[in-house]
C-alpha cells in the first residue's frame, strides 16, 4: 500500500480543475447575461427618452411659432438651440469622456475591493 496513490491524486486534481472551469464558465455567463440585460434596458430607455425629447422640442417649436406669429421661426430657434448644445458638447467631449472613464474605473476598483 502506497502512502500517496498517484492515480487518485491525479483524478482528484483533474476533477478539481474541471469543477473550477465549469464554475468560471457559469460566472462568465452570468456576467454577460447581466450586461446584456442592462444594455437592453438602457437602449430602450434611451430610445424612449429620445422620442420624448423630439416631441418636447416639436411642441416648443410650435409654441414659439404661435407666440412669434410665424410658421417657421420657432423651428429655426429650436434648431439653433440644438446646434448650440451640439457645439458645447463637442467642445467639452474630451472632459466628458475623461469623467466617464474615471467613473467606470472608480466603480471597477470599488467592485474589486468589495470582492476582497
Amino acid at each position: 500500500m502506497k502512502i500517496f496513490d498517484i492515480d487518485k491524486l491525479l483524478g482528484t486534481l483533474t476533477s478539481y480543475i474541471e469543477t473550477k472551469l465549469e464554475l468560471f464558465k457559469i460566472e462568465i455567463k452570468e456576467e454577460i447575461s447581466t450586461l446584456i440585460a442592462k444594455a437592453v434596458v438602457y437602449v430602450v430607455l434611451s430610445l424612449l427618452a429620445a422620442v420624448a425629447i423630439v416631441f418636447a422640442l416639436m411642441a416648443l417649436a410650435n409654441w414659439l411659432n404661435t407666440i412669434l406669429e410665424s410658421s417657421f421661426l420657432g423651428y429655426l430657434l429650436v434648431c439653433g438651440l440644438i446646434a448650440l448644445f451640439t457645439v458645447l458638447i463637442y467642445t467639452a467631449r474630451l472632459k466628458i469622456q475623461e469623467r466617464i472613464l474615471r467613473k467606470i474605473i472608480d466603480e471597477d476598483s470599488s467592485e474589486h475591493e468589495d470582492e476582497q
